[in-house]
Order: structure tokens, then sequence, then C-alpha cells
């Protein structure tokens, strides 16, 4: 049969039956970068943030293990804490009380190895626990820089001090 056929014929069929060897014992496609991924552990969907999203006023709870800060929004996603005075103060808050807190946090996202980080730009503590006769709390944790006053810059608009 492939005597009767073209030189181009018969190379192109060579390519093809190769490609298709080389490629038959490859796993599917993977997800692309920031899609939607499947977590093991728990078999349920989580998706992942892309890098660059701003969260603000996300309600949910920081979990501290060891050094690490792990905030939990209510919908489940999780953010490790990138260190930072914010989340130290967030922490501290933690370790002196013994109950559930809910705060309402801002930040920067990022992502490393497929996790998701933030970077605590502004947190309030909205309430202390479960406890059904305490007035939510009204502490707020901002950084320095928000702080400061207001000092004019060269080109005559408002900025903040340093």
């Amino acid at each position: 049969m492939l005597a009767n056929t073209s030189p181009g014929r018969t190379l192109l069929a060579l390519l093809l039956i190769i490609t298709i060897w080389i490629t038959a014992g490859r796993p599917g496609p993977q997800p692309a970068h920031g899609e939607a991924t499947v977590s093991a552990k728990n078999k349920k969907s989580s998706t992942r943030v892309r890098e660059g999203v701003r969260i603000k006023g996300e309600t949910g709870e920081f979990k501290v293990r060891g050094d690490r800060a792990t905030f939990v929004t209510q919908n489940g996603q999780a953010f490790d804490g990138l260190e930072n005075l914010n989340l130290e103060r967030i922490v501290r808050v933690i370790a002196d009380n013994h109950r559930s807190l809910q705060w309402s946090v801002s930040g920067l996202v990022t992502e490393y190895r497929g996790t998701n980080y933030l970077l605590v730009t502004h947190a309030v503590l909205k309430s202390r626990g479960d406890s059904a006769n305490q007035a939510p709390a009204a502490e707020t944790l901002r950084p320095l820089a928000d702080r400061l006053p207001s000092e004019p810059v060269p080109n005559g608009s408002a900025g903040r001090g340093q």
C-alpha cells in the first residue's frame, strides 16, 4: 500500500503515528493557572483566587496553628496569612481570646505553588464568638500609614505622610 503513495503522504502518516504513540501515555490537560482545582483531601471543590485580586470586607475567622494564621471566609475559601503588622495584631487579639472571633478583612491576594496567601491591609473584629449577650466589637486594625495625617505632595494633591 505504501509503495503506491507519494513520499510526502508516507512521511505525514509516519509523523501522525509517532505523535499518537508519544501522547498516548500522557495524562489529560491540566487546569490553567487560576482555574478551579479539586482537593483530594476533602473531595470538595475549591477555587484559587488569581494573584493581585483585592478582597474588601470579607467576613470570616482566623485559624492559628503554630506560627501560621489562615483566614477562612464564610464560604470556606482559605488564605494563608502573609506576615505583616496587621496579621501580628490579629494573632495577638486571638491569643487573648479563647472563643471564635469573626472578622471583616480586606487585603491583597497572592499565589504561590497553588496556594493563596493574603496580605491583610485592613481588619475589623466583628464579633467575639457565639455569645448572644455580647455586643459586636468595633476594634479596627489598620496600617500605620492610614493613621498619619495627610501632607501635601509636590504636585499639590494630598497624600499620606511617611
